[in-house]
C-alpha cells in the first residue's frame, strides 16, 4: 500500500514477479523483476528478467537484459553460466539454432559443474521453449530437467515443460494428465 521503503517495495516486486513467473505470466514477471532492479540496483536479478523475456519469446527485452547484465560489471561462476544461458536463448530467438545448441551444451555443463540443479532444470525449459522441442538434444535436456523438477515437486514448471514439449508431439508428455484446456496437470504435489 503506502510503503515508502524502497527495499520493501523491491522485494514485494520480486515476490510478485516470482509468482507471475510460476503462473506463466511472463510479461508481468519481467516488469516486476525490472522494477526491483531499478529500485535497488541488484544486477544479479537481471537473469530472472531475461528468462521471463526469453520464455515470452521477446528477443528485444532479452537482449536489453543481457546488455544491462554485461554492463553491470558483476561476475562470478553462476552469473557466467547465466550469461551463456541467455546468449543461447537469444541465439535461438534470432534463428541461430546451431549456435544456440552449442551454447546450451556449455550452459548445462556449467550448471551441472556448479551443482545448481534448479538452474539446470530451467535451462532445459529454456531449450524446449525457444528451440524445436522435437530435436533429440532438446528432448534429452528436457528429460533431465523433468527429472529434477519432479524431484523438487515443481508442478508449475513441470506443466510448463510438458506444454513446450507438446508443441512438437501434439500429445501429452511425461506423467501428467491432459486438462480441458489441453495443458498438463502433473501428477506431483502442487506447490
Amino acid at each position: 500500500g503506502g510503503a515508502t521503503d524502497v527495499y520493501r517495495i523491491a522485494y514485494v516486486d520480486f515476490t510478485y514477479g516470482t509468482m507471475a513467473f510460476a503462473a506463466g505470466r511472463m510479461g508481468d514477471a519481467h516488469d516486476r523483476f525490472r522494477r526491483m532492479i531499478e529500485l535497488i540496483a541488484v544486477p544479479e536479478m537481471l537473469p530472472f528478467a531475461a528468462r521471463a523475456a526469453l520464455w515470452d519469446r521477446n528477443a528485444e527485452a532479452t537482449r536489453a537484459d543481457l546488455a544491462d547484465l554485461d554492463a553491470s560489471g558483476v561476475h562470478g561462476p553462476a552469473l557466467e553460466a547465466d550469461r551463456t544461458t541467455i546468449r543461447a536463448g537469444l541465439a535461438a530467438l534470432e534463428g541461430r539454432a546451431a549456435e544456440a545448441l552449442s551454447l546450451y551444451r556449455e550452459a548445462l555443463r556449467a550448471w551441472r559443474d556448479l551443482g545448481l540443479a534448479w538452474d539446470e532444470a530451467l535451462c532445459g525449459i529454456d531449450m524446449a521453449t525457444v528451440l524445436d522441442p522435437g530435436d533429440p538434444e532438446v528432448r534429452a535436456a528436457a528429460g533431465a530437467s523433468r527429472e529434477i523438477l519432479v524431484r523438487l515437486e515443481a508442478a508449475p514448471f513441470i506443466a510448463r515443460l510438458d506444454a513446450e514439449l507438446d508443441r512438437s508431439s501434439g500429445s501429452t508428455v511425461g506423467s501428467g494428465t491432459p486438462t480441458e484446456t489441453g495443458s498438463v496437470t502433473p501428477s506431483v504435489t502442487t506447490l
